[in-house]
């Protein structure tokens, strides 16, 4: 029997819904494993070294040419306003049966005999049901070498208990600068973060939230870096057009070769292509309703009535949905409408594909939709402070590449012609 592709939750009254809220806290960073359908995992690919305020070209291909440019968006504070902010105390917690394993991973990150001395002293030290938790001084935080914070924290966030490790801020640049450019956060603030900032195979990103949130001049300030932890990157895009532009090639793919909604972008396509002066349609204008309904938003409350939060693969098996099925988040009818109405293919990946990152023992941990010219339509996680953005299929992928140091790798799946 083939095991469902999809976990599920069971459902929860609007009370109890927005009481998991505030008891998740509802950061990006804070998902873990337990609580969310796609567990955080490492990644290999290198970020994207595109930069703010740059115009750049994706490859030609059957769907035209792509142009883009990048911005951020934050939660907004209808949201923020149910969540308590995060401790400023640097917790470090593993099971405590890892514990007798502490002092040689410290040893291994090439601590000095007294930095270790520290770290383990038992004043630093609580275990609690089950749990061996370090409290570390912010100076040794602030103070870790680069490959030291590497091996710590990439050991930390095997477990779940280490929200800010298994899920960190991730720099898709791999600059702090332009993660913050266009923000009031203090220059200091920011060099800050860049010390402490570490890689996960080869992305850049960020844990220490307790610690800089424990440098805030007063409350407001700290609430403000509060919003500025979930900036998430995405991409606007346009498709250009010109007199000399094939409307036909662009209709076709656009309307995934199967004539779906061709009579909404056909008259967009060939309008644009004709009217002089117009050089680009904005690619929001050529998604199904649904998706350019969601795009560049987050969550609304209503949504999580019944504990049923939006993840990735309610946005993509909905992707050609004008109204969402929420029976989608039920993990065996998410696996069957896969099975039933998606053919497995192959790269090259076409408009509509779902890309499913799995595991070997064929468990999906994130799924996205493709666009054209390494564009994908995703949703990275469940997270009620996620929002639906527009992004690089090689940036998702250097997210999600292992898990467990398991690798991942992509099942693309196309819809049949009688789906759509």
């Amino acid at each position: 029997m083939t095991p469902p592709l999809f976990q599920t939750q069971n459902p929860l009254s609007r009370r109890q819904a927005l009481a998991k809220i505030t008891t998740l806290s509802c950061l990006p960073w804070l998902t873990t494993a337990a609580e969310d359908v796609e567990p955080e995992v490492t990644a290999t690919a290198a970020a994207s070294a595109e930069m703010l305020g740059n115009l750049y070209k994706g490859a030609p291909g059957p769907w035209g040419t792509i142009e883009y440019y990048h911005f951020y968006l934050e939660a907004p504070e209808h949201l923020l306003a149910h969540i308590p902010p995060p401790s400023t105390q640097t917790r470090w917690t593993v099971p405590q049966a890892e514990a007798p394993r502490i002092e040689a991973l410290l040893m291994r990150a090439g601590l000095p005999e007294s930095t270790r001395n520290n770290l383990l002293d038992p004043r630093r030290i609580v275990v609690n049901n089950g749990l061996f938790s370090i409290f570390p001084d912010a100076k040794i935080v602030a103070d870790l070498p680069t490959e030291a914070r590497n091996i710590i924290y990439n050991y930390l966030s095997r477990f779940t208990q280490n929200s800010f490790h298994v899920s960190p801020l991730y720099v898709i640049s791999g600059s702090m600068d332009e993660w913050s450019q266009d923000t009031e956060i203090r220059p200091e603030l920011v060099e800050l973060m860049t010390k402490l900032s570490y890689t996960r195979s080869g992305m850049t990103v960020f844990s220490d939230i307790p610690l800089v949130l424990s440098q805030a001049r007063d409350e407001p300030e700290a609430r403000s870096l509060v919003k500025k932890f979930t900036r998430v990157r995405t991409i606007l895009a346009n498709v250009e057009v010109t007199p000399e532009t094939d409307p036909a090639q662009i209709i076709d793919y656009w309307s995934t070769g199967m004539k779906l909604r061709r009579k909404d972008v056909e008259p967009l396509i060939r309008s644009a292509c004709k009217t002089e002066g117009v050089r680009q349609i904005d690619l929001l204008h050529l998604l199904p309703p649904l998706p350019r309904k969601l795009l560049y938003t987050y969550p609304d409350l209503d949504m999580a009535v019944e504990g049923r939060f939006p993840d990735c693969h309610w946005t993509s098996l909905n992707f050609f949905n004008y109204s969402p099925q929420a029976f989608y988040l039920n993990e065996r009818l998410a696996t069957s409408a896969i099975q039933e109405h998606f053919t497995k293919v192959e790269p090259p990946y076409q408009y509509g594909d779902i890309l499913i990152y799995m595991a070997e023992d064929e468990s999906a941990y994130h799924s996205c939709v493709y666009l054209g010219a390494d564009l994908v339509f995703t949703k990275n996680g469940r997270n009620i402070l996620i929002p639906w953005t527009l992004a690089h299929l090689k940036d998702v992928t250097g997210i999600y590449t292992e898990i467990d140091g398991n690798p991942l790798h992509i099942v693309a799946w196309r819809p049949n012609p009688d789906a759509t």
